[in-house]
């Protein structure tokens, strides 16, 4: 009953954990391991680098508009939320 999903550009994979605090420990690993190869962890992206990334994270389905209010292009990434905002 502890059904997360994983959606990437590559694709998307539903995975059932058997317990609330494996859930947990599972998203922990999947947010780190995004940040990671963002270069979030300890270290910031130069604002060319950003710069860079924001175009390619619009392009994946869903976030060519914020998720709070749909105005299109927007202009901030969450990594937790896995959504683009104003």
């Amino acid at each position: 009953p502890f059904c997360f999903e994983v959606i990437s550009p590559a694709g998307s994979a539903l995975l059932q954990a058997s317990a609330q605090h494996e859930m947990a420990e599972w998203m922990q690993v999947i947010q780190n391991g995004t940040a990671a190869c963002l270069g979030s962890l300890g270290v910031r992206a130069s604002a060319r680098e950003e710069e860079a990334a924001l175009p390619v994270v619009r392009e994946v389905a869903g976030n060519g508009a914020c998720a709070d209010c749909g105005a299109p292009a927007p202009t901030w990434a969450s990594i937790n939320l896995g959504v683009t905002l104003c």
